[in-house]
């Protein structure tokens, strides 16, 4: 064997060694279940749940299913989605998540984005659909760490590796469609620079709230019933989307209670949020308790 050949050979056992050493002591920011098995099961799992809660990353990172099942209320999938709008097609897809012979309740995360132009065209929903459309497998749950140590490494994850410093942002993926976030150095106001230019040219469309209160109508008069609230966040947040969005949740409100409808006023002061637009981990479950033991008390009503 020629030393070319030796050379060619050795740098290659080291790359390998050292991708394979950095795979395993790599920090995660990413826990729980495998992420692939985490958004097919959105997608995958039989129709059998009693409740279905739906929105943004707000619902995403801020509902506990397990709650509602403690509560009494039985089992709830959060299909919740980065940036989706609230239109007839992912409506019905969180629908037909549905149990024919369970409660039947839907519970909607009502937030200016929903309505937005921009998140009717291309959303986490839409995009995770696709995926899970071409996806082969399923990941077993014990295959979560490996997938995640496997995946390329992003420069801000290897400039912080290089560092020797950790992600402050963890994320604990949970079967049921919870995405749980944790952060150590909680800012809430750090989202308001994103959400300054969202609605820039992307403001709230009247026509796609009328649509949405329209589906919702159909829905309740074949025995669905909808609750909805607004998620908490920070009140700069709140005051940037009143001023920017176009979005008035008092004209919302009044429209979805014609269609039969039943809001819930939220105390958001009650709740932290880790960046002013999603609740960190311990206000997520506070929240989903207090959502669900309400939920039940309007049930028991009548609502």
């Amino acid at each position: 064997m020629s030393a070319e050949k030796i050379r060619t050979i050795a740098v290659f056992a080291l790359a390998l060694g050292l991708l394979l050493a950095f795979a395993v002591i790599r920090p995660l920011d990413q826990h729980g279940v495998a992420e692939t098995k985490f958004w097919n099961q959105k997608f995958t799992a039989p129709a059998e749940f009693d409740i279905v809660a739906a929105g943004d990353s707000r619902i995403l990172h801020g509902i506990d299913g397990t709650a509602f099942k403690e509560a009494g209320l039985g089992s709830c999938l959060n299909f919740g989605f980065r940036g989706t709008g609230l239109n007839a097609d992912y409506l019905q897809s969180a629908q037909d998540r549905l149990s024919e012979q369970g409660k039947r309740i839907l519970v909607l995360g009502i937030t200016p984005n929903n309505f937005t132009p921009n998140s009717a065209v291309s959303s986490g929903f839409t995009q995770k659909r696709d995926d899970v459309k071409a996806s082969k497998y399923s990941a077993p749950a014990w295959y979560g760490d490996i997938e995640r140590r496997m995946q390329p490494a992003k420069l801000a994850e290897i400039s912080r590796f290089a560092r020797g410093r950790k992600n402050p942002r963890q994320e604990t993926l949970h079967l049921g469609g919870w995405s749980e976030a944790a952060h150590n150095k909680p800012d809430e106001d750090y989202a308001l620079r994103y959400y300054k230019v969202r609605f820039d040219n992307n403001a709230v469309q009247p026509q796609r709230i009328d649509d949405a209160c329209q589906f919702l109508k159909t829905s309740i008069e074949n025995g669905v019933r909808v609750f909805a609230f607004k998620p908490p966040v920070s009140e700069s947040m709140t005051q940037l989307e009143n001023e920017k969005s176009g979005f008035d949740y008092a004209d919302f409100i009044d429209k979805f209670s014609q269609v039969g409808g039943v809001w819930i006023d939220v105390d958001a002061a009650k709740f932290k949020t880790y960046d002013g637009s999603h609740l960190e981990s311990a206000s997520a479950r506070e929240f989903s308790q207090w959502l669900a033991v309400t939920i039940k008390s309007r049930v028991q009503e009548g609502d």
